[in-house]
């Protein structure tokens, strides 16, 4: 599998499978009271980016460097 994802540890990261978590959009407005009223004894919440308008998705690094991403990955609503 190494040479499917090049051995670069961040393409299988975004573009692997396995992984298992909720995702959920909350409008800009609106963050401060989920983190207000979020129970303590659920998972911690991860604030992962935001909603644009667009077809495309862009990752921003941690020196504010951005990348268009390719459409890559598992599609649970593409027919087989």
């Amino acid at each position: 599998e190494s040479s499917l994802w090049n051995g670069d540890p961040l393409d299988l990261a975004l573009n692997g499978g396995e992984d298992y978590e909720l995702l959920f959009a909350v409008p800009q407005a609106k963050v401060h009271l989920l983190e207000k009223n979020y129970p303590a004894q659920f998972p911690q919440l991860t604030n992962i980016g935001r909603l644009t308008p667009g077809p495309a998705v862009w990752l921003h690094d941690a020196g504010n460097h951005r990348r268009r991403l390719s459409e890559r990955g598992f599609d649970h609503f593409r027919g087989s």
